[in-house]
């Protein structure tokens, strides 16, 4: 099988030279050089063909590939799940500190379970922004921000748009949300992202009763971040 798989990707590389994309995906996908075909799929702006190979890698186990396919997808809910899954908390929790705010409580429990039978003092000196609100200037605002670039970073958009949206690359999304008229109090509460593929018999009252825990979690940090909000104004006034 592994020979075969190589004159597969010899003859992949053949057409690619002759230009022929076609024939060279179905060389490729024969030979399961996951690798070619995210670059064939990313230059041509291929959509469905990323949304293929993203479940063909996971299934394959080449998370690093269906990671990547999902990020240029704008999927990081499941860029999320598959550092989960395969046991990198840590980097889920870097993940969702960057672009899922909300998820931020869960993946900081997540990444404390895993490491307190190791170094219990560094599983409890993990800070989570529900508890120490005051270490996360701004995380409130990051919930609005995550919010509203919900939509648009799932949103098919054509490669011819790029000169017009070429200027939000640099935009900042904190003073951008603070001066969108939405108070964070107002973000719709975001429970945990499901697994792509999950069995519906197994362990289903685990699922349900996490999807609480992380519900109920979210809703607490979104609490406690509007609560330390109020208390910074008030402190200020009074200074004042």
């Amino acid at each position: 099988e592994g020979e075969s798989d190589s004159k597969w990707k010899q003859l992949g590389d053949l057409v690619i030279a002759n230009a022929d994309f076609e024939l060279a995906k179905e060389c490729l996908g024969k030979a399961k050089d996951h690798a070619a075909l995210l670059l064939l799929y990313s230059c041509q702006g291929d959509r469905a063909g990323i949304q293929n190979l993203a479940k063909e890698a996971a299934s394959d186990g080449k998370t690093n590939i269906a990671f990547l396919c999902n990020f240029l997808l704008g999927e990081l809910e499941e860029c999320l799940n598959l550092l989960c899954e395969t046991n990198r908390v840590p980097e889920a929790a870097f993940l969702a500190r960057t672009y899922l705010p909300s998820q931020v409580t869960r993946m900081v429990q997540l990444w404390r379970d895993d490491l307190k039978d190791l170094n219990p003092r560094a599983a409890e000196s993990l800070a989570d922004p529900a508890q120490y609100p005051n270490l996360f200037p701004d995380f409130d605002y990051g919930l609005v921000a995550e919010h509203v670039a919900e939509g648009k970073r799932k949103a098919a958009r054509p490669a011819s748009d790029y000169p017009s949206v070429a200027g939000s690359l640099s935009e900042d999304l904190i003073e951008s949300a603070k001066t969108s008229g939405m108070d964070p109090t107002d973000v719709p509460t975001k429970t945990a992202p499901a697994p792509a593929a999950a069995d519906p018999n197994d362990g289903g009252a685990d699922k349900a009763a996490a999807e609480a825990k992380a519900k109920a979690e979210a809703e607490k940090a979104k609490a406690d971040a509007a609560k330390a909000k109020a208390e910074a104004e008030a402190k200020a006034k009074a200074e004042a």
